[in-house]
């Protein structure tokens, strides 16, 4: 089960973003690769308290069903995201790439440290915002082929 906590499997995930392109189409949703970054980046800044998400009540923060969804359960193509998550204007390419990039690595040194209620499931673990950080980033590269 891989956790970005990882660092095989930071690589791993460091590996596929490199393997992105600009001009890359994305097989469902509307973001272009380079707001996919973005948006991967915000999470990551949320997931650290350095962006403030508006909580929502659900029923997703349950035990055992946060549990099933931050670990197993598929997640659905084009599903809604936070719109604090969204940014309006993004860098550059290159810019944005190696942003998400030193994230990644400054996510893995600070979630024991520094982490934020998630606004959907609430207080999670280390061990599962790892896990969540991890399938984000897989959702999103998947959905760019990668």
């Amino acid at each position: 089960m891989h956790n970005i906590l990882s660092t095989t499997t930071r690589q791993l995930v460091r590996n596929r973003i490199g393997s992105l392109d600009a001009s890359m189409k994305p097989r469902w949703g509307r973001m272009n690769a380079t707001a996919m970054l973005s948006h991967c980046a915000a999470q990551l800044r949320m997931s650290l308290g350095e962006i403030t998400c508006r909580p929502r009540k659900s029923i997703f923060g349950r035990a055992p069903i946060k549990q099933m969804l931050v670990y197993l359960a598929p997640w659905p193509k084009s599903a809604p995201t936070a719109p604090e998550l969204i940014r309006a204007e993004v860098e550059t390419w290159e810019a944005e790439k190696t942003q998400l990039l030193d994230l990644i690595e400054h996510f893995a040194e600070r979630i024991r440290t520094s982490s934020a209620p998630h606004p959907i499931f609430g207080k999670l673990s280390i061990r599962a915002w790892g896990r969540l950080a991890y399938r984000h980033l897989d959702h999103h590269l998947r959905q760019f082929g990668v």
